[in-house]
């Protein structure tokens, strides 16, 4: 959320647990706050989430904000101390790990290699490489989210993050992983590699990459990096806040994006065979063609029941609902 935490964040953190109010886990992609050691930012974050969500878990990455120079905010590790699994580089330990919920492995990395000391860039962003191989080819669930800041496409040409597709694309792909969420562009959008597309021009298979903001402050938007880099946005919306409902029940994952007001910006489902196929469907509400949010119509807002089918990932970057009908929200 990071800026105008009271006033310009909260509303949307609210109406995203109002949505989803069985979520069992939220997940945050990062800057939480503006300023890493900043204790009234820190203050105005906890009050925004709520006593609501005291109770529930939280799969957390780092973002730039949350980094004064080389060091990680002083205020970190007590509340997101980490599952204590990570590659075991001490820059990393405290903010790369995974956690297994009701069949799913969330898998955090920490994506901010600009804050690591300047000869250990390409480890930092190599360790973490190695280490998410490991953790994807070992793993008994049936789905995988796998969240960090900085997106591997960008919705603005000038956050591109260039060392993150290099390391980690092809890993995301080789493991078929579902649902990679990011922050740092302050826009909402979501698409897939070219190369995962299938004959239905509205479906596709492997990874999801999503990029959402919860706060106030927005970027422009723009297709442009992900055309680039052989991508496609299948939704982008710009100047708006939004919040993920994610709902997990055996063989299908259904996801929602929606704003302060509930109107629907993007919904999809993925749903996976008992052979291992799997498919990416997109909603009917979902507007397909890449960087036309600013001015495009909005999509009729329909809401779906709240019922109890698998997990929901609320967001301002959300959590998901695991087993039958679970849950998770992001934000």
């Amino acid at each position: 959320m990071q800026n105008n935490i009271t006033a310009g964040a909260a509303p949307t953190i609210r109406a995203a647990y109002a949505a989803a109010p069985h979520a069992e886990l939220t997940v945050h992609a990062g800057d939480l706050v503006d300023n890493a050691n900043s204790d009234s930012e820190r203050a105005e974050w906890y009050d925004a989430v709520g006593a609501v969500s005291s109770s529930m878990n939280h799969i957390t990455a780092p973002g730039n904000h949350e980094y004064s120079g080389w060091n990680l905010s002083s205020f970190w590790n007590r509340p997101f101390p980490g599952a204590g699994n990570g590659p075991g580089d001490d820059g990393l330990d405290d903010t790369v790990d995974h956690t297994d919920y009701q069949g799913v492995r969330f898998v955090v990395l920490n994506s901010n290699h600009r804050n690591a000391p300047r000869s250990d860039t390409t480890d930092w962003l190599e360790d973490q490489g190695h280490w998410l191989e490991r953790v994807l080819s070992d793993n008994p669930n049936r789905w995988t989210v796998v969240t960090f800041h900085h997106p591997v496409f960008a919705n603005s040409p000038g956050r591109d993050n260039g060392p993150l597709r290099s390391e980690w694309l092809d890993i995301l792909e080789e493991y078929d992983v579902d649902l990679v969420l990011q922050g740092h562009g302050h826009s909402y959008g979501r698409g897939t590699p070219v190369a995962d597309r299938t004959a239905d021009p509205a479906v596709q298979t492997g990874p999801v990459h999503v990029v959402s903001v919860t706060g106030p402050t927005m970027d422009d938007v723009s297709d442009r990096n992900w055309t680039a880099n052989g991508a496609e946005a299948r939704v982008q919306v710009g100047n708006t806040q939004t919040y993920q409902v994610v709902e997990v029940d055996g063989g299908e994952l259904s996801y929602e994006s929606r704003t302060l007001d509930g109107t629907l910006v993007d919904a999809f489902t993925i749903t996976k065979d008992a052979d291992g196929g799997k498919r990416v469907t997109d909603g009917r509400w979902a507007r397909p063609g890449p960087g036309r949010a600013r001015g495009a119509r909005r999509a009729r807002d329909r809401r779906g029941t709240a019922g109890g089918r698998g997990p929901r990932i609320a967001a301002p970057r959300p959590p998901p609902r695991l087993g039958r009908g679970r849950r998770l929200t992001r934000r």
